[in-house]
């Protein structure tokens, strides 16, 4: 119950917490729009030419169509409607987008006063919490008693000078700084960590299997899930506040180059996912090429923006890149299309897909929410495209694995019968050569019986369980003609194994019988030699136990360390063993019971 208590506690807190947060926005805010001046090329305006014209050329900068990159221009902001704040209020504040370069101009006593704005140098007017400057003046410093002016250099034509909102606030600076802030601010956060919370799990997933694999295609999808929170954080309010405050070029220098970093770590990626060397040979030396582009772009772009910040070209550089990419995902999806080798193709081109549209979205209706959502579907369908792909990667390995044990067993098999007939031509020799004629033809005629019968079946890697029964059947009358009736033998079968449908792997048993005739029933000095096979039906197994009255192994051994030659046959089988045990739940398992009166195998076999 306690627990319960505490849960909900802390739930309680973050509800207050996010009320609290919602209702703080700026005290006593008022919206201001300036009406904006283009200067013209070759020409110098002046704070007095602004404030002296009855009407510039824009009434907000959303009136703005086109301004080519570099152009200065001049914003002016009319407060006649907020000059009775000063009855409560010494000091106003004009709360602005943030500038990246450019002057505000106050009067001082009978001149004027320019002071700098610089996003990279001064940091005395920023907020600590938004992404916001707030410009402090009295009534004494408005020019013509009613306006404010200020020139910058920053492109107005942009979606974010042409949606940017101003406010003019009465609150203590100290206050607004430590605790302003927007509501629409506050409320675009949620998508942003979403996004963040998704694509950091995705790239641990990510980097962890690069390290257990060691395969690029989770390092490269890793580091494009890394490039794109380290864009989007940059719209988050905590996230970038620390840069901005101390760092404000270097988190300039970030959001340009992840651009590219993005679109190269998109590229390999997806040269990886698709293996374009080997399926899409054509594609992949265009992909080449323009990584290396994008990869030598992120080197220039970083040090144009470390020199020099407000370089001309760098936005003419970084919208060239932007529409190139564009052009060139278009082509790779329609090539792609036409000349696909794999299904993968289609989850690079729904993810592809889904983020253009949000893009798209973002770009029309000026709200980023759309791009995070389809950067965040892209994610989601990319790692489904890996996880498809792992799969696909593992079922065809496991197909090579079958392929490979199956030769392998083929292989061993291969060694085992020339193992028997060696024993077996052996036999036929020693009949002729004592002059049996007869009993050396009825070897020959079962031997080539059971020959005809291994060959038959020596392309299958599985019998019926009655086929193998007949082999041993054959190869005990061989064994006894051999030795000249110096054993018995005995083959039961349980009445409930269905002989006929069962299976399991060819001459499996023979090793055993062979071993316990050769080592433990010939040795023997007493008459009554015996060896049994019993095969009984146990649950998923079938059992077969073979008995016999022997000397048994700890004595076979140590006769066999006095003879010369090694016998192969049960290293072979044990091989064989490993290899039909491998990739089953159910393993074929043999185990030996030794006592006076000889030894046991006992194998257990799955049910096929």
């Amino acid at each position: 119950m306690k627990k319960y208590l505490i849960g909900l506690i802390f739930i309680g807190c973050l509800i207050t917490q996010a009320k609290a947060q919602n209702s703080i926005y700026l005290y006593n805010d008022f919206p201001v729009t300036p009406s904006v001046e283009i200067e013209k090329e070759g020409e110098s305006y002046t704070p007095a030419y602004i404030v002296g014209k009855e009407q510039l050329q824009y009434q907000a900068p959303r009136d703005i169509d086109k301004v080519a990159s570099g152009s200065s221009y001049w914003l002016r902001f009319d407060l006649t409607s907020y000059l009775h704040l000063f009855e409560n209020h010494d000091t106003l504040y004009l709360n602005t987008p943030s500038f990246y370069r450019g002057a505000y101009y106050l009067k001082a006593g009978e001149g004027v006063q320019s002071l700098e704005i610089n996003f990279f140098k001064n940091n005395s007017f920023k907020s600590n919490k938004v992404k916001r400057s707030y410009l402090p003046f009295t009534k004494e410093n408005l020019l013509a008693m009613r306006y404010i002016v200020i020139k910058t250099e920053e492109f107005l034509g942009g979606y974010r000078w042409k949606r940017a909102t101003f406010y003019v606030a009465g609150n203590n600076r100290d206050v607004i700084q430590d605790y302003a802030y927007f509501k629409h601010s506050f409320e675009r956060q949620i998508p942003i960590y979403l996004f963040l919370g998704l694509a950091g799990a995705l790239f641990i997933l990510n980097i962890l299997l690069y390290f257990y694999s060691k395969s690029y295609i989770y390092l490269f999808y890793g580091l494009f899930l890394l490039f794109q929170s380290a864009y989007y954080s940059q719209l988050s309010l905590n996230i970038i506040t620390f840069f901005e405050a101390n760092q404000p070029l270097m988190l300039y220098v970030v959001t340009s180059v992840t651009q590219i970093a993005i679109n190269l770590m998109y590229l390999l990626f997806i040269r990886s996912f698709l293996e374009m060397p080997t399926d899409y040979p054509k594609l992949d030396k265009a992909v080449k090429v323009i990584a290396v582009f994008l990869g030598s772009l992120i080197v220039i772009d970083t040090i144009i923006l470390l020199i020099d910040p407000f370089f001309p070209y760098q936005t003419m550089l970084m919208n060239f890149q932007r529409y190139f990419m564009s052009l060139f995902a278009l082509y790779g999806i329609i090539h792609l299309l036409v000349f696909k080798k794999s299904n993968l193709v289609y989850f690079v081109v729904i993810g592809t897909a889904i983020f253009v549209t949000g893009a798209l979205l973002t770009l029309f209706l000026m709200n980023i929410k759309y791009m995070l959502t389809g950067a965040s579907i892209e994610s989601f369908v990319f790692a489904t495209g890996l996880a498809y792909r792992i799969k696909m990667v593992y079922e065809d390995k496991l197909s090579l694995e079958k392929e490979a044990t199956a030769a392998s067993k083929s292989a061993l098999r291969a060694q085992i019968n020339p193992h028997f007939i060696f024993n077996a031509l052996n036999s036929i020799q020693h009949l002729i050569t004592s002059n049996d004629k007869k009993n050396a033809l009825r070897y020959l005629t079962k031997f080539s019986h059971l020959l005809r019968q291994i060959l038959e079946n020596s392309i299958e890697v599985n019998v019926p369980l009655k086929r193998e029964i007949e082999l041993l059947k054959l190869y005990l009358e061989l064994e006894s003609l051999r030795f000249d009736g110096g054993f018995e033998y005995t083959i039961t079968v349980d009445e409930e194994l269905d002989i006929h449908n069962l299976e399991m792997p060819l001459f499996l048993i023979q090793p055993y019988v062979e071993n316990a005739i050769i080592h433990g029933l010939i040795p023997a000095t007493h008459s009554s030699k015996k060896i049994s096979i019993e095969f009984t039906d146990k649950d998923a197994f079938i059992l077969c136990v073979i008995s016999d009255n022997g000397i048994g192994r700890a004595a076979a051994k140590a006769l066999k360390k006095k003879t010369v030659y090694v016998s192969r046959g049960m290293s072979v089988t044990k091989k064989r063993l490993d290899l039909i045990n491998m990739n089953r739940s159910q393993k074929t398992l043999v185990t030996f019971e030794d006592s006076d009166k000889g030894t046991k195998v006992i194998i257990n076999i799955p049910k096929m």
